[in-house]
């Protein structure tokens, strides 16, 4: 949930013929028909094969990663891949069928260290942090400075690229509950969403708690009240 009114980004379902996201490693039984026997890592994607990382590291991650968005970010943009690499490949793969939105869909990635953030800058349209200990501006905030210095580092002029920050609301409960979340009067939270804006965020992801009608009819007036500034 967008409070700043920024395109939403949105993930493609499956169809009879679309095309998947690679997704991450998966296992795939070979053997028998009853499913026994032998496994393997792929990835779902019609005209993509997967490799096999010799081992699993940190760094294979990384490595699985990247090729990953060498695949996902074309269909996006181009709405073709073709691409070889140690993990992943795509081979003349088309994305269809191909959504109605013009320019594509927005692509934000998500991460609170460097390595996501130089995706993001490599590759997205929104960048979007989490609030692990506090959800305050004084913790997201300076990853804003790390995101700039990452965009300067590979040639990205960092006011194109947008900046999100997730965080857990729950509008039911009083202010103070928890550190983790956002809570009180609506004028409180909207006060709390406003600092993000002011800090330099174009959005705010917001994670909402209870998933109940009661919790969503309590966040209406909040984002009245962003909105309306």
């Amino acid at each position: 949930m967008n409070s700043f009114g920024a395109p939403r980004t949105a993930r493609p379902r499956e169809s009879g013929t679309a095309s998947r996201w690679p997704v991450p490693w998966r296992r795939q039984h070979r053997g028998s028909r009853s499913g026994r026997g032998s496994c393997r890592p792929s990835i779902a994607i019609p005209g993509s094969s997967p490799r096999r990382p010799r081992r699993s590291t940190r760094s294979a991650a990384g490595g699985s990663c990247s090729e990953a968005l060498r695949i996902i970010v074309p269909l996006i943009r181009t709405g073709h891949a073709d691409f070889e690499g140690q993990y992943h490949a795509a081979r003349d793969l088309p994305q269809q069928p191909v959504g109605p939105r013009p320019n594509a869909i927005p692509l934000l990635i998500g991460g609170n260290g460097p390595k996501g953030q130089r995706h993001a800058a490599l590759h997205a349209d929104i960048w979007s942090g989490y609030a692990e200990e506090r959800a305050h501006v004084d913790e997201l905030g300076p990853r804003l400075a790390t995101l700039d210095a990452i965009c300067d580092e590979v040639g990205r002029d960092p006011a194109t690229i947008g900046r999100g920050a997730g965080i857990s609301v729950n509008p039911t409960q009083p202010a103070g509950w928890r550190p983790t979340a956002i809570s009180g009067p609506a004028e409180e939270i909207a006060d709390t969403l406003r600092s993000f804006r002011e800090a330099g965020f174009t959005q705010v992801d917001l994670m909402l708690g209870p998933g109940t009608l009661e919790a969503v009819e309590a966040l209406a007036p909040v984002l009245e009240l962003v909105r309306a500034d």
